[in-house]
Parts: C-alpha cells; sequence; structure tokens
C-alpha cells in the first residue's frame, strides 16, 4: 500500500517548546494604482476646443459670479462624476470641450441627461454660467449647450451684467421734532413769560399801597411841633 502523507498536527497537538527557527512570512504590500478613477475620467475628456479659463466672460462667472453648488451639474456633464469641492472650479476652468463627436454613443448619452432637466434649469444650471443665449425652446438650448461643450469658443456669447454694487450704510441721524412738538413748546414758554409779567405790576402795586396806609398811619412830627410853639 501507498504511504499516506502524515497531515501537519494542530496547534494544540503540537509541543509547547518548537525547536528551530520561526518561518516568518514575508508581508505583502498594497499597491495603490497610480491614477484614479476621477482622473482618468478627466483625461478622457480633453478636447481641442479653448480651455475655460481663456475664455473672460465664462472664467469670470465661474471664478467669481457662480458659487461651487451652481457649477456642480455642469461639473457633472463635462466629466461624468460629482466633483470635489475644492477642485470643482478649478478643473471646469481647464476644461476645453469633449473627446467625442455628435455621431457618438456618449453624445447621445449626455444629450438624454440633458433632456431631464426643465428649461428654467438648463438656463440657470447650464446657459448662465457659459454665457450661452438663453432664448429658444428647449431642445434648442440643449443643442446649443452641448455644441459650446464639444468645442468651446468665445464666439457669440453673452456678456455677463456689471456687478451690482452694494450701497453704504447710512449714517443714523438724530431723531427731529415734528412741529407739533415745537409749536406745543413755544406755546408753554409764550404761557410762562405771561405769566411772569402779570405776576410782576400785582407785586408793584401792592407794595406802594401798603407804602400809602403806613404814611397815613404815621403822625407827622412837623406839625405837632408847630401846635405847642404857638401854644
Amino acid at each position: 500500500m501507498a504511504s499516506k502523507e502524515e497531515a501537519p498536527l494542530g496547534l494544540l497537538d503540537q509541543p509547547v517548546l518548537l525547536e528551530g527557527k520561526r518561518k516568518r512570512t514575508v508581508s505583502q504590500l498594497y499597491n495603490v494604482a497610480e491614477t484614479s478613477k476621477k482622473k482618468k475620467t478627466l483625461e478622457q475628456h480633453v478636447g481641442s476646443g479653448t480651455k475655460l479659463q481663456n475664455i473672460p466672460s465664462v472664467e469670470v462667472m465661474i471664478s467669481q459670479r457662480c458659487r461651487i453648488d451652481d457649477l456642480r451639474m455642469l461639473y457633472q456633464i463635462c466629466f461624468g462624476v460629482n466633483g470635489k469641492s475644492n477642485a470643482v472650479k478649478k478643473d471646469l476652468k481647464d476644461f476645453q470641450g469633449f473627446g467625442f463627436n455628435k455621431s457618438s454613443d456618449q453624445y447621445s448619452k449626455k444629450r438624454k441627461v440633458l433632456a431631464q432637466y426643465s428649461k428654467s434649469g438648463l438656463v440657470s444650471q447650464f446657459c448662465t454660467p457659459l454665457c450661452l443665449q438663453r432664448t429658444g425652446s428647449k431642445d434648442e438650448l440643449i443643442d446649443r449647450i452641448l455644441d459650446f461643450l464639444l468645442n468651446p469658443s468665445d464666439a457669440g456669447l453673452v456678456k455677463p451684467a456689471a456687478a451690482k454694487k452694494t450701497p453704504k450704510p447710512r449714517e443714523s441721524k438724530k431723531p427731529q421734532k415734528s412741529k407739533r412738538t415745537k409749536s406745543k413748546e413755544e406755546s408753554v414758554e409764550s404761557k410762562s413769560q405771561e405769566e411772569s409779567k402779570s405776576t410782576e405790576p400785582e407785586t408793584t402795586s401792592e407794595s406802594v399801597e401798603e407804602s400809602k396806609n403806613e404814611e397815613k398811619s404815621s403822625p407827622d412830627v412837623s406839625t405837632a411841633d408847630d401846635a405847642a410853639a404857638e401854644e
């Protein structure tokens, strides 16, 4: 009979003390891919048009006028992924067109995605940041957006409106007194003046009368001396 190979002993069956050198397992490092999925997607969408950062009106809209949340749908159409907040504007300014043409399946997929938006959504999410004309039907807006994204250029774009200047805060003025309060104060002052004038002559007349009464009541000393001399 053929001898069967002996199975290795389990950990509990092995002796407590082992002789010889311990076998070391070789550690295998995890190899991270050099390029992520997002970077590969960005490389596939390198077109032959003008970079958006080299189109002045579009660069102003992306850098200054539009918020990051307003550019997320445009980013998804351009690159096919959701961008991080710190890379949305930077990647969009480097965008220079799709790497496919109208006859490709990718073009029809982009058109289906844009068809899900309403007309107002196409205007606010795509036409406004790209400075495209906002008039026309929904299909005309979709064609205009895709034609621009296939080959971006400065031709036929709408210049962004000038930014509104914020008014300076006005200085707080002291509240002015109304005419009624002024008239009331004037009337009170006039009354007080009249009362003071009316009291002054009364006091003088009373003092005059008192002085006259005192003169009458006091005896005339000169007349008394003359009468004593005659006697």
